[in-house]
């Protein structure tokens, strides 16, 4: 009996936390689209024909339109496990954060808070600072905060993934950056 118990609250439990993380790619694809449908290089050109300006746009709604219809279906389903709990005549437990994320520690927390914030410093530089340049830096902070110890060999992971990132998309893709 336990076992059917801890079993339904691990789904919804589950299923909460995939609600969660469709709430935020809406909000990352809402202000996606927001961000890029202002810049002047993207969106219909012209006679209103669709090229390669127009797939940032398409991107963002899609991801829109797709976690939509995904948390529709959650819905359903943490509405089926509810159904499911007290069909059994189980009392509802509360769903804590521990309870949702038990692997969930403050070293983690930390790191990614770190990867957050060095997410957001490389979007605020990157017109400012060279692309390679911003890239290394960005490249050794995320394999410091991931456990790599600072060594020679860290440095030139960092430096080299910078210098192939650059040739990548700015040499081979020609992005404007």
């Amino acid at each position: 009996m336990e076992t059917t118990a801890n079993l339904l609250f691990a789904e919804k439990a589950a299923r909460i936390k995939d609600m969660f993380l469709g709430t935020v790619l809406i909000f990352i694809g809402v202000g996606s689209y927001r961000l890029i449908s202002q810049a002047t290089e993207t969106g219909l050109i012209g006679n209103q024909t669709v090229n390669h300006a127009t797939l940032p746009e398409i991107w963002g709604v899609a991801l829109v339109g797709l976690t939509a219809v995904w948390m529709m279906r959650l819905t359903l389903e943490l509405r089926q496990c509810n159904r499911e709990i007290k069909k059994h005549g189980f009392h509802d437990r509360k769903i804590t954060l521990q309870g949702l994320f038990p692997s969930l520690t403050r070293n983690l927390v930390l790191r990614m808070m770190v990867s957050v914030g060095a997410l957001f410093i490389y979007a605020t530089f990157l017109e400012s600072v060279p692309f390679i340049l911003l890239t290394a830096a960005f490249l050794f902070v995320m394999l410091m905060t991931f456990g790599r110890p600072i060594t020679k060999k860290t440095f030139a992971l960092a430096v080299g993934g910078g210098v192939v990132f650059h040739f990548l998309f700015v040499t081979m893709l020609k992005l404007p950056l």
